[in-house]
Parts: C-alpha cells; structure tokens; sequence
C-alpha cells in the first residue's frame, strides 16, 4: 500500500504540468462576481461594457506543456466601436492591419501563459468612468479542436 502511494506521487510529480490536474475556474476567480465566457482563439469579442471588445491571437497547442504563450488585448473604442460587429473571427495580420487605421482606440495588451494565470493574470481597462479588469482564468487547448480562452469581467 504505502509504496503504491509513494509510486503514485512519484508519477505525479514527473509529469509535465500540463497533465497534472489545474485549479477549477472557480478556485482561480475568487473576488470577481463576473459569468465566465470564452472566446476562441485568432476572433474578437464585446465584452459586456460599453465599447470594450477583447481580441484573442493564435493559441499555439503544444503536445507536452499544453501551449505557447499568446497574447490578448483589450480594445475600447472612444470615438466608435473597434469592430462592426459584436463577436467574429481576425487573424494577427488582419487585427494589426485594422488598428493601426482605426481612429480613437485605446490598446492594452498582455501575455498569457500558465504561469501568468497561475499568479492571477488580469487585464485592468477604464472605460467611460468605469475601472474593470479582464481576467483569465483558464486556457483550454485542443490538439484536434479549437483552442479558447476562458475569461471573466470583473468590477
């Protein structure tokens, strides 16, 4: 018995923290009153404040540590909305095309890895007079599906 245990923790601990169980999403979110949503990868999405969309870039799946560290960002549009819609799919090249003609756009980008989620990865954004944060809570990768993030807007 005791050495099945001691095998059982020797295993855990060799493998790579990609298999090893992670922190459920409500563990993660504790001080934020905010519904989870998520938005898959290389695509926009209106977050629900005025103006603020999140853009999510290519969340490259790797097989042993789950994936490579991406980027998002928080777009808020101050003269008109970033976006003509409320969600859809933009590439990088596309997205950084699209910015860098818009008028009256605020950026804040971040990186995203495990590690940074681990230490409670958050976006903070104002907008109009409202202070909120965007926060990751969890990366769901698929070697054979769409990757997505799993996200939460918080007051």
């Amino acid at each position: 018995m005791l050495t099945t245990v001691v095998v059982a923790a020797l295993i855990a601990l060799s493998l790579p923290a990609a298999a090893q169980p992670q922190q459920t999403v409500a563990q993660q979110s504790k001080g934020c009153k905010g519904t989870p949503f998520e938005v898959p990868q290389k695509s926009f999405k209106q977050l629900a404040t005025s103006g603020a969309y999140v853009w999510v870039d290519d969340i490259r799946t790797t097989v042993f540590s789950g994936y490579s560290p991406f980027k998002i960002e928080v777009v808020i549009g101050t003269a008109y909305p970033p976006f003509h819609a409320d969600a859809g799919k933009l590439e990088s090249k596309a997205f950084e095309s699209l910015m860098s003609r818009a008028y009256g756009v605020k950026r804040t980008a971040t990186t995203v890895s495990r590690e940074a989620i681990g230490r409670g990865l958050e976006v903070p954004f104002t907008t109009g007079r409202q202070n909120f944060r965007l926060r990751v809570d969890a990366v769901k990768s698929s070697m054979a599906g769409e990757d997505k993030i799993v996200l939460k807007l918080c007051q």
